[in-house]
């Protein structure tokens, strides 16, 4: 269950990551990777 949680959660910040691309350049230089990936 706390899998299950997790990934929801996840799935929810690469939305909200992709969707507002007006962070940090540092946090966005971290989850470049992953944003690449789900976006």
């Amino acid at each position: 269950m706390f899998f299950f949680f997790a990934r929801h959660f996840f799935n929810f910040f690469m939305f909200f990551f992709c969707s507002f691309p007006f962070f940090q350049s540092s946090l966005r230089q971290f989850l470049s990777k992953l944003a690449v990936d789900y976006c």
